[in-house]
């Protein structure tokens, strides 16, 4: 038998979008402000303020990483704490330059002390105001659990919320705040969710998360074999026809101040993967002014629906990345929702 998480949704995605912005950072050495982390987030959201710091003491002398920060961005040290559980601080050791790429770096995660080696910097990277991600606080997580099984779990999730970390911001995340709110947790040993499949930040949806390696390999394996059918709901301003639709993508493409995206072509070329979608239906909404499209997803890519119904000028309501050309950042709503996911195996362990 096929196992099958349907996500109830409502009759239609119609929605008010909400958009923000934030000004630029013009003195990146400017004090941080010591409200960047507080519940709710401000707004409108701070400037993004990333200071470097290269630090030296010797093995004879080691510092905390909390006094470090204190010190060096003048700030109290339990902001700098406050930082540093939040997973807005990188440190390498490395005689390399940090910034240049494919030299790593590590995420602090508490505040143990660096030991520098003789003549040997240790580099700190600190982002102050990390992006925040309001719609994860403001969401009842254990009412968006979907199904929960000994090895996965199937949630709906909200829009305006990634479901991995960012480089800044460790917990208002899917993972963060499923880990936090619906599993359980008994000292310093916890259970952790881990990644299957993703959702941009801006869809909502059915997404499967893994409690096991094992269940995370399975589902990984499924999803390869062409064995997991996701069909979405989309809305858009513009009719599109029924069947197949085929293009040619080229990922992770990058133009200064915009985020990576995803270019759709009519035909095969270097660099380029077939990108296929099946439009099931699309129906006229009452308003007038929508049309909401079911589609199955017959191949996974990157942005693979914005961008091949941008390429057909049917961009998807809200999508302002694929959409108008126009200044800002992503809003934190799209028109786009996950809204079944169907899993086929019949010998199925789980």
């Amino acid at each position: 038998e096929s196992l099958t998480f349907v996500h109830l949704v409502l009759p239609c995605l119609t929605f008010s979008l909400f958009f923000s912005s934030s000004p630029p950072c013009h003195q990146c050495q400017q004090k941080p402000r010591l409200d960047a982390l507080r519940v709710p987030p401000p707004s409108p959201p701070l400037p993004p303020h990333v200071r470097h710091l290269r630090v030296k003491h010797e093995i004879s002398n080691p510092s905390s990483l909390s006094s470090i920060l204190s010190s060096h961005l003048d700030v109290p040290r339990d902001f700098a704490l406050e930082l540093i559980a939040f997973g807005a601080v990188w440190y390498s050791s490395s005689e390399e330059v940090p910034l240049k790429k494919g030299c790593k770096c590590t995420r602090a995660r508490n505040d143990h002390h660096l030991v520098a080696h003789p003549h040997r910097e240790i580099y700190v990277r600190v982002h102050c105001h990390p992006k925040r991600f309001p719609r994860a606080l403001q969401v009842n997580w254990k009412e968006h659990v979907l199904h929960e099984a000994a090895s996965f779990l199937a949630i709906d999730k909200p829009w305006g919320v990634n479901v991995a970390p960012t480089v800044d911001n460790l917990h208002e995340c899917v993972l963060g705040k499923v880990e936090d709110q619906v599993f359980s947790r008994t000292g310093s040993d916890h259970e952790q969710a881990r990644i299957t499949h993703r959702l941009d930040a801006g869809t909502s949806g059915v997404l499967v998360l893994a409690r096991t390696k094992a269940f995370c390999a399975y589902f990984n394996t499924l999803l390869a074999q062409g064995r997991v059918r996701k069909v979405y709901r989309v809305l858009t301003s513009r009719r599109v026809p029924r069947g197949i639709m085929t293009h040619y993508a080229q990922t992770e493409v990058r133009r200064k101040g915009r985020p990576a995206w995803t270019v759709m072509h009519d035909s095969e070329g270097e660099g380029r993967s077939k990108c296929q979608l099946r439009v099931l239906s699309c129906t006229k909404l009452a308003d007038d002014t929508y049309y909401e499209s079911t589609v199955e997803l017959l191949t996974g890519r990157t942005h693979q629906i914005r961008a091949q119904f941008s390429k057909e000028n049917a961009c998807l309501v809200g999508d302002r990345l694929y959409g108008k050309e126009e200044e800002g950042r992503l809003p934190d709503r799209i028109g786009l929702q996950a809204s079944s996911l169907t899993v086929v195996d019949e010998g199925s362990p789980y």
